[in-house]
């Protein structure tokens, strides 16, 4: 399977469903992995779910082939800004247990969120989920 060509086929879908699309979602993709992967130890991935017109989007960086199991998980909502409703999420994952317990009191300080980012919650979805 070429998780780099179906990567971009989610990001290409992902851009032509926003109403202000980013000129190069792979492009912001590939920088925020690089700046994940030098802050939050053995950094996995990361999988976005967005609520487009009633229906789900998932975008996906995980590697299903990877070998390091989950050990460590980070769910925060997406509100954007002037939206009354949350209209997804982002999972981070990383194979060291512990790895974004700061990030998510910080997360939950920074974004004020009720109640605590769901922490260790949350594992990748398996083939066929």
């Amino acid at each position: 399977m070429n998780l780099q060509h179906l990567l971009i086929e989610d990001l290409t879908l992902l851009s032509d469903a926003l109403d202000d699309p980013v000129d190069d979602l792979h492009a912001v993709l590939s920088v925020l992995t690089d700046d994940l992967a030098a802050a939050i130890p053995l950094y996995l991935g990361l999988t976005v779910m967005l609520h487009v017109d009633d229906d789900p989007l998932v975008v996906t960086t995980l590697d299903a082939g990877e070998t390091v199991e989950v050990r460590s998980s980070l769910l925060l909502p997406l509100l954007p800004l002037g939206a009354s409703t949350i209209t997804g999420s982002v999972d981070f994952y990383s194979g060291t247990a512990g790895a974004f317990v700061d990030l998510a009191d910080d997360a939950r300080w920074i974004f004020n969120l009720d109640g605590h980012p769901v922490l260790d919650g949350h594992r990748p979805p398996t083939a066929g989920e």
